[in-house]
């Protein structure tokens, strides 16, 4: 063995007794500033792929969501969400196929900032990837905006596609849609439920560790409102934004949203979908009246105090920033309030969840012309709210 071999044969020892002992652990501890919405927290592979899975692992978040691959080159996995009371999870389940890595995502529609992990393995070891390595200790520092912006709005406006642009420029943020909550004290109990790869509910519910939890979309919605809270009670200052839109296309557009799948099933026309509509258009009027109403007992508003700007209304109260603006203004808004409170300039929008991209537009955009040519603006005292809103905001 001449010098140059013997040299390269040493590296590559000290490169393999090296990555042995410090690439391969059963302790992980795990920072990172910032976690927008819906984003991975941390990805760790296996040394070696097991069935049985056995770890605790000790956070400052309450919730977030597992994913357990079989296979990640073919991106198989089964996913669970987990909630704590207490922020420490034990976590301890047998699989079918082996497991290979894990990955923690946060399952709400809200940022969160200065995360912590701690993960302890009990029965196998974890393999770091140099990349994630290094990630996990130079993770880039963000310059974060103090201010903390809460999406407050009814369904179908446009907020998924604010969330969205919200979270690509590192804004700190959460979205909901109102403030109650489906289960109340049950979800303060320790639980989870599985969730399969379409995201659809499963009836594999330990009913003794669920209590009475049915809905997997509920509880994540619930986590929401519940962090939603605590996102007040910090003291920073705090920007509001509610946007709303001509109720009657809001209607009709979360009708196909909820019912499109029935639809089609069923092979409804547009003159079934139309009847649907109207069967069930009162009592939405009434529940949105209702809706407007509690938004001002909330958060202590009143129309008469806010300012004009050029795409929206403002009122600063305290520590809070009130914006209102109509759905027609959304991307003119998104722009004046990025620069004038973030000072981001020309944001690029990430359009989400919008009606054009989906199957059933064609049927969709005829019923909502044939309903709006149909259902004539409403008048009586009753919906008084909706009227005096929209007029405030121009919405036609």
């Amino acid at each position: 063995m001449n010098k140059i071999s013997l040299i390269r044969t040493t590296i590559l020892l000290i490169e393999k007794i090296f990555h042995y002992l410090f690439f391969f652990t059963q302790n992980i501890k795990f920072e990172k500033i910032f976690l927008s919405p819906f984003q991975d927290i941390l990805k760790i592979s296996l040394k070696s792929s097991k069935n049985k899975l056995n770890f605790k692992v000790k956070s400052n978040i309450d919730v977030f969501k597992i994913r357990f691959y079989t296979s990640v080159r073919e991106n198989f996995y089964s996913e669970y969400i987990y909630y704590s009371k207490s922020k420490i999870f034990n976590i301890n389940k047998n699989f079918l196929n082996k497991i290979e890595q894990i990955s923690f995502l946060n399952p709400l529609a809200m940022s969160r900032k200065n995360i912590h992990l701690s993960i302890v393995s009990r029965n196998f070891l974890f393999r770091k990837s140099l990349e994630s390595f290094i990630k996990e200790i130079f993770y880039r520092i963000y310059k974060f905006k103090e201010k903390k912006l809460i999406i407050y709005t009814p369904p179908k406006t446009g907020s998924t596609t604010f969330l969205s642009t919200a979270k690509k420029y590192n804004i700190e943020v959460i979205r909901i849609h109102n403030v109650n909550l489906h289960f109340k004290n049950k979800i303060q109990k320790n639980m989870n439920f599985l969730l399969d790869e379409n995201y659809e509910k499963k009836s594999k519910y330990d009913l003794k560790k669920l209590n009475q939890i049915i809905n997997g979309e509920q509880f994540e919605n619930d986590s929401t409102k519940i962090q939603f809270k605590k996102f007040q009670l910090d003291k920073n200052p705090k920007i509001y934004v509610s946007i709303f839109r001509d109720h009657r296309i809001a209607f009709v557009s979360s009708i196909f949203q909820g019912n499109h799948k029935m639809f089609e099933t069923k092979k409804y026309n547009n003159r079934d979908i139309l009847n649907f509509c109207n069967e069930r258009f009162f009592n939405f009027k009434l529940s949105y009246n209702k809706y407007i109403k509690n938004y001002y007992k909330i958060f202590k508003l009143d129309l008469n105090n806010f300012e004009k700007l050029e795409n929206s209304f403002v009122y600063r109260l305290n520590n809070s920033t009130f914006y209102i603006t109509s759905f027609e203004n959304l991307q003119n808004f998104i722009e004046e309030l990025f620069e004038k409170e973030y000072q981001i300039k020309n944001p690029v929008l990430q359009n989400y969840n919008l009606s054009i991209n989906k199957s059933y537009y064609q049927q969709y955009n005829f019923v909502k012309k044939k309903f709006l040519s149909n259902k004539k603006y409403p008048t009586e005292k009753k919906f008084r709210e909706i009227i005096k809103l929209e007029s405030f905001l121009n919405i036609k």
